[in-house]
């Protein structure tokens, strides 16, 4: 009915949930630890409180308390795998639940579809459905309130009754009908979340500056656990123009950003978000220093790619087509710059630029440009970079990118070179080891990786990584 009231919100200083209302009578108050993190809540005067793993940022309910004693235990595995019912009997919904553990059986995103160990109000012996079933709409309604609500007999138990997990492992809270998304509360019905992000939107992402809109409308491929992102820098100009031979490249770096933003965002189940280094293309842009400093860094950053032209003491950052139709760097980043460059907490750091993480074969200690990001400490918060020792050859194989390294011109002749390596930085030291690539970017043809001479030149000389040759 128009004007009835169905939920009421009331936000603390720290824009979290502090209370909640319903037109039923209900009430809930919310109680949070330093952290922002939700420690207990009173439902009608019923407290609870909660057993959280501190190490981790989302995904970490432990325990559920009522009193002295804990009523349900969570196991975990990135998500929910099992929960256990410590005390046995009727639920408020009817059910039965069996005591001992609890199985999960999850969909893509996380979103439980049915638990174990629950027997139905009726017909169980003759259904033998002994668990809880869940179902959802693209943004995570209850499918279940729709299908009453168009005259159609509901399969579904109701979210949060049985047990807390929902919507891609976001906790329900049948007081409040959202889900608990961590720093902000997620309202399913309109696909927004309930408070503005914290942190202001950035120019050069447009898609950031809505600080309400959940996955940027695309829930069925990207889910938010966090606020965690990715982002993906590349130079638009990479493959224009003409080569040193004066020949017109025909990769399109366009598919190849597509291609592997696409296949990031499965990966990571987040947002990436691509920034283009040109100011003609990207508006926004004005420099790489900038843009980098500019990534939101609220949380640990799950990913960040930097695909462009490089060598051993710098990076392309900007570039431009000239009258003879070359292409003319016009910016770049030096080894000396990476130390000017703000602090950010990374899980993984690609730098799929030429030489970029080239081994020294001089004698001299951490001369690559992946070192110099945690040259004295510095960038100590990125988990770990992966880099090339030698000519990146980049391009695609049907829907299969091709991804190798080959010998360039800081190499002798038939000399040996460590491909992709990977970089870490533990106790104050530099550790580096040799990877095969196709272990961590697995939508990887093996085109190249048994005859390097397919796609690119062999020694590396020529400028021919931007060509597709069959």
């Amino acid at each position: 009915m128009e004007g009835k009231l169905i939920h009421g919100y009331e936000y603390g200083a720290m824009n979290r949930l502090s209370k909640s209302w319903n037109g039923r009578g209900g009430e809930s108050l919310y109680i949070y630890n330093g952290l922002g993190q939700r420690m207990g809540r009173s439902i009608n005067g019923r407290e609870e409180d909660y057993l959280l793993d501190l190490t981790k940022p989302y995904h970490n309910l432990m325990g559920i308390y009522k009193g002295e004693e804990c009523s349900q235990r969570f196991y975990l595995d990135g998500t929910a795998a099992a929960m256990e019912e410590v005390s046995k009997g009727k639920k408020p919904s009817g059910r039965t639940a069996f005591s001992g553990l609890h199985y999960y059986l999850q969909d893509e995103l996380g979103s439980p579809l049915r638990v174990s160990g629950f027997r139905a109000k009726e017909s169980a012996v003759a259904e033998r459905n002994y668990y809880l079933t869940y179902g959802y709409d693209e943004f995570g309604n209850d499918l279940g309130e729709e299908l009453e609500e168009a005259g159609i007999p509901n399969p579904y138990d109701g979210q949060g009754m049985e047990q807390p997990l929902g919507y891609t492992g976001y906790r329900y809270d049948e007081g409040s009908g959202t889900y608990f998304a961590q720093a902000r509360e997620y309202l399913a019905g309109n696909g927004m979340f309930g408070a503005k992000d914290v942190l202001k939107g950035k120019g050069t992402i447009p898609e950031t500056l809505n600080r309400y809109k959940y996955c940027f409308c695309n829930p069925l491929t990207i889910i938010d656990k966090n606020g965690m992102d990715g982002y993906y820098f590349y130079d638009p100009e990479m493959y224009s123009g003409l080569d040193s031979e004066g020949e017109e490249y025909t990769l399109d770096v366009e598919k190849i950003r597509d291609m592997d933003i696409a296949y990031l965002e499965e990966e990571y189940h987040t947002t990436i978000h691509a920034v283009a280094m040109d100011p003609t293309t990207n508006p926004n842009y004005t420099t790489f220093e900038e843009a980098w400093n500019e990534m939101n860094d609220s949380e640990e950053i799950e990913v960040v790619v930097i695909l462009t032209h490089s060598n051993d003491n710098h990076f392309v950052t900007d570039s431009k087509i000239n009258d003879d139709n070359k292409r003319v760097t016009t910016a770049t980043v030096k080894r000396e710059g990476i130390d000017q460059l703000e602090e950010k907490d990374i899980n993984t750091l690609y730098l799929f630029g030429c030489n970029m993480g080239l081994t020294d074969r001089t004698g001299k200690d951490n001369n690559s440009l992946a070192s110099q990001f945690y040259a004295n400490g510095h960038m100590a918060g990125i988990n770990e970079i992966i880099a090339s020792d030698g000519s990146i050859c980049h391009g695609y194989a049907g829907e299969l990118r091709t991804l190798y390294v080959i010998p360039g011109s800081y190499h002798e002749k038939n000399e040996e070179i460590d491909g992709f390596k990977r970089y870490t930085y533990q106790n104050g030291a530099l550790q580096v080891e040799e990877i095969d690539i196709r272990t961590y970017w697995t939508n990887l043809s093996d085109k190249g990786y048994s005859d390097s001479e397919e796609i690119c030149s062999g020694k590396g000389k020529k400028m021919e990584k931007g060509k597709e040759k069959k």
